[in-house]
């Protein structure tokens, strides 16, 4: 077979749209609901192994116990789209900033905590405070 993209047909019988719509129900905050349900397979093969680099460096993260970041209520979302429109911020988008921003550097410490190597840290997880 020379296309070794998922086809329609493998998709449906992996019921993978179901499956990314259960992941998705227990993700923490509406950016991980988001970014679940885009998710796609890949057919480029380094783009796959930087995705299961970073798998790998979360799952060690999460063998040391908890979640990466605590399930949230408030959705980020629409602050987030505020601020990209460049428009004017109020109370109500600027108290959600402020909370994924704490959220943010707390993951981050947790990240550098828990690594072997923190200079080893995958590139989706490797950032400073000053990326955020």
């Amino acid at each position: 077979m020379d296309d070794d993209r998922l086809s329609t047909a493998s998709a449906a019988a992996l019921e993978f749209d179901s499956a990314l719509a259960l992941y998705a129900y227990h993700a923490a905050t509406d950016l991980g609901v988001d970014a679940l349900r885009r998710l796609r397979p890949l057919d480029d093969l380094d783009a796959l192994r930087a995705r299961r680099r970073r798998h790998e460096e979360v799952a060690r993260l999460l063998a040391t116990g908890g979640g990466l970041v605590d399930s949230v209520e408030i959705p980020f979302q629409p602050a987030l789209d505020a601020l990209a429109r460049g428009g004017e911020l109020d109370g109500r988008d600027v108290v959600p900033l402020g909370q994924l921003l704490a959220i943010s550097l707390a993951a981050l410490a947790r990240v550098r905590e828990a690594g072997d190597d923190p200079d080893a840290a995958a590139p989706v997880l490797d950032a400073d405070e000053t990326s955020l």
